[in-house]
């Protein structure tokens, strides 16, 4: 119960994780993984200087065994979700907000298949909601329920888009979103990843074929056949 006399001793030697944020670079380095999942540790490398932070649960973080970090440019934090799906708000001065939410809701951190962000606001895409996350004041604003999984959700022109397991919906505005009916076909395909890059959509198939979408008339190019892709960022 004395937690002033503990020491942590975190594993920092394989990276399965890492976000640019500003001048820093955060790594998630390989923990214990539970739940099967490649959870662990944060550290923190200064690209001015060259310097590393590392994080535990004992000093600046609310919990252990992190699952995803993501940035938000907005409002320069960084977002970090746990395994047990509690999330931290973390900022430069290593100063964490603490949003347990997620966590008291039972819905996992390893449910969530990425985290999107439009200005202020993160999208936290899970196995069966979208989590709209306020990061400047660290709350939860709404929780669409999807029904599927969901793999990611972006603002493209004048449509936001909607990646499901079994293609691509869009929708005027974010009204919509708590309207699934509402919602229209892009494309047919099947996801394991997406990610989007100068306004166009990359798709990584189950069969581990790579694509890219055009908007105009829903269909599929690929980047490039023969070749097996299994992660993109």
């Amino acid at each position: 119960s004395q937690n002033e006399k503990w020491q942590v001793y975190p594993a920092y030697t394989e990276a399965v994780q890492v976000e640019v944020a500003g001048d820093y670079l955060y790594c998630v380095m390989k923990g214990s993984g539970a739940k099967g999942t490649i959870s662990g540790n944060l550290v923190r490398y200064d690209l001015e200087d060259g310097s590393i932070r590392t994080y535990d649960c004992l000093h600046e973080l609310s919990d252990k065994e992190v699952l995803h970090v993501s940035y938000n440019k907005s409002t320069e934090r960084l977002v970090v979700v746990y395994e047990n799906g509690n999330v931290d708000l973390v900022d430069a001065y290593s100063r964490v907000v603490n949003q347990t939410a997620l966590k008291e809701s039972s819905i996992p951190g390893a449910s969530i298949n990425s985290i999107n962000h439009f200005d202020d606001i993160a999208y936290l895409c899970t196995s069966e909601f979208i989590i709209k996350l306020d990061v400047a004041e660290g709350i939860v604003l709404d929780a669409y329920k999807v029904g599927q999984a969901v793999y990611g959700l972006f603002n493209i022109g004048d449509k936001i888009y909607i990646a499901l397991s079994d293609g691509i919906r869009a929708i005027e505005d974010e009204v919509q979103l708590a309207n699934p009916r509402s919602w229209k076909q892009v494309c047919d395909v099947e996801i394991s990843k997406i990610v989007e890059f100068a306004g166009v959509l990359y798709v990584i198939t189950p069969k581990e074929q790579l694509y890219y979408v055009l908007f105009d008339n829903g269909t599929l190019r690929p980047v490039k056949s023969g070749y097996s892709f299994s992660k993109i960022f």
